[in-house]
């Protein structure tokens, strides 16, 4: 028995065994005199490190670099420096940098009489000047009574790189497919600044943020294209989709490639331009398409690599390349009205059926293996492009004219958008492709405002598209907002980064 069970019973009146009682009692005086020892072996501990030495100052880091550098000071050595130390080589304070600057300009608020305005303080900013790096001190003034500030030109944000060095980094690592080591190694090279990685990916962001608000406008311009070429391909995350237009480049990087994510962009039921691409299924809902001449040769050339000696593969592949260069010099002939041109494709379209139909006829409701079988599937794709108009419409389609005045031609290939998904593809073989959903997001928006801007600007070049963003910052609009003003009844997308990347 133990303690609360001769207490119940005494409560209880019950008799109570004395040896029950005793054992108890012996229990708890064996448990008790253990828990004394215990008591006074830590008492013992606790004695014992109450004298030892103590520190005579709380110690921290700082105080321990400064006790290093007391005693590398009297024996005049150089201290060590902490990976922690707050100057570390490479990070300049802001005193450093305004003695090194080349020349001080003065920022005032827009609009706003200098007497009225007062300093508030001197920016260091990194500008690229003639191919090398230099420090331009901008004292920024702000106006007393609206608190209104004046905005360092090119710079975005609290940023001390301008927007030419960031457009630079940008171009280097998205569209050169460079990595951020090497565009350190470039940057120390050519402009004799040494940059850190975390700089570059800090510039990125920064840039990304910025051009936020602009990629709904990039992509109700290609929603209101005359011409767009589509492809798309696998890539780390997910996959990677190009859709190129005369007014816009919107590269998507880390989508699905489905309907849905096309539909965001183009909807079948509302865009009424041409869609040059593949045979892919998603593209089979639009009014008006082009497909691909290049992926049919090519399916032909195979076939004839694979049967060489098979005669009528040949006859295929050689009547498919006489009528595609055809097609081609029809559309390039100006001696044609709209009328007779359309008469030429539609006896383009003739020599094309009669050329496949007897063959189609021989391999009708078979299966076969191998060659023949892909000899049979061809036949079948271009009987059915045929009679859907898919193959012909590039020649009596008016080229696109680019907002800086330049020509893009409605062609018989995709080659636009497959040669635009080269380096994506190359960064996905080669591990340099974004591992997150932020990144991707990232990718997109810093890509297509950048290639969307050869769409405009008549030589691509650092000083055209830095000129560009220093006139958005001046006028308020950007040159993508300009253009679609000007498309009556436009449609106008909106939230499309939250569709295409949602938050979790």
């Amino acid at each position: 028995m133990d303690a609360m069970e001769i207490r119940k019973a005494v409560e209880q009146g019950k008799p109570v065994d004395i040896g029950a009682l005793c054992d108890c009692i012996e229990n708890l005086t064996k448990a008790l005199a253990q828990a004394d020892k215990t008591i006074a072996d830590l008492t013992k501990k606790i004695e014992e490190l109450s004298k030892s030495n103590r520190l005579d100052q709380p110690y921290s880091v700082s105080a321990f670099e400064r006790a290093q550098a007391l005693a590398a000071a009297k024996n005049g050595k150089k201290p060590k420096r902490s990976k922690n130390s707050t100057t570390k080589p490479g990070r300049k304070l802001n005193l450093s940098k305004l003695q090194a600057a080349i020349r001080t300009e003065q920022v005032l608020p827009a609009g706003l009489p200098k007497d009225e305005c007062v300093l508030s303080h001197t920016r260091p900013v990194w500008r690229l000047e003639e191919n090398k790096a230099v420090i331009v001190a901008y004292e920024v003034w702000v106006h007393k009574k609206t608190k209104t500030y004046g905005k360092i030109p090119g710079v975005i944000g609290r940023g001390g790189f301008g927007i030419e060095f960031i457009l630079a980094v940008a171009y280097q690592v998205y569209t050169l497919g460079l990595s951020m080591d090497k565009v350190v190694l470039l940057t120390q090279f050519f402009q004799k600044l040494k940059i850190g990685k975390s700089q570059i990916d800090a510039m990125l962001n920064q840039l990304a943020k910025h051009l936020e608000g602009e990629f709904d406008t990039l992509c109700s311009l290609a929603a209101n294209s005359m011409i767009l070429h589509a492809d798309e391909t696998s890539w780390s995350i997910h996959s990677v989709w190009a859709l190129l237009s005369e007014k816009a480049r919107i590269v998507l990087h880390g989508v699905h490639k489905d309907g849905s994510t096309l539909e965001t962009i183009l909807d079948p039921k509302t865009f009424g331009g041409l869609v040059n691409s593949d045979d892919a299924a998603v593209y089979g809902r639009f009014s008006k398409t082009q497909k691909c001449w290049a992926h049919l040769l090519r399916k032909a050339i195979r076939i004839c690599l694979l049967a060489p000696d098979e005669k009528r593969y040949v006859t295929l592949r050689d009547g498919l390349y006489d009528i595609y260069r055809s097609a081609k010099k029809l559309k390039e002939d100006r001696r044609f009205s709209d009328d007779g041109r359309h008469n030429a494709m539609i006896d383009l379209q003739n020599k094309l059926y009669a050329l496949i139909e007897p063959e189609c006829e021989n391999h009708f409701g078979k299966s076969y293996e191998g060659v023949l079988e892909d000899y049979r599937l061809l036949l079948n794709e271009l009987l059915k492009l045929n009679a859907d108009d898919a193959l012909f419409t590039f020649v009596t389609t008016a080229d696109a004219v680019r907002p800086n005045g330049t020509k893009m031609p409605a062609s018989g290939n995709n080659n636009e958008s497959e040669r635009s998904l080269r380096n994506p593809a190359m960064a996905r073989d080669t591990d340099r492709a974004s591992k997150t959903i932020p990144g991707a997001k990232r990718r997109t928006i810093i890509v297509s405002t950048i290639e969307s801007l050869r769409c405009f600007v008549k030589a691509f070049t650092l000083e055209s598209i830095t000129n560009e963003f220093l006139s958005w910052q001046a006028n308020g609009l950007s040159c993508f907002s300009r253009e679609l003003n000007k498309i009556k009844d436009a449609i106008r997308l909106t939230g499309i980064l939250g569709k295409l990347y949602p938050t979790p």
